[in-house]
């Protein structure tokens, strides 16, 4: 899952180092719910750069930073052959 917020995040990184949403697409994918009890809601995003053709992936849900992990590699060549 990708908050409203993590999407405006993931698109100022994008906009910060002269890209756009045409340059990365997002593929979410939610964990099932757990059967019994409490859980915390987790996941990935799959980011996969349309000119290089390169995925990451980072985890998703409560307590994670995955657009900073985006941004850390995108800063460091990341996404690049």
């Amino acid at each position: 899952m990708i908050s409203f917020s993590e999407k405006e995040d993931f698109d100022s990184v994008l906009t910060k180092y002269g890209y756009t949403s045409d340059d990365f697409s997002l593929s979410p994918r939610e964990d099932p719910y757990p059967a019994e009890g409490i859980g915390a809601l987790t996941g990935e995003v799959i980011v996969r750069s349309s000119k290089s053709s390169i995925d990451r992936t980072y985890a998703t849900g409560h307590g994670t930073a995955w657009v900073v992990a985006f941004e850390e590699d995108l800063r460091t060549g990341g996404f690049t052959r």
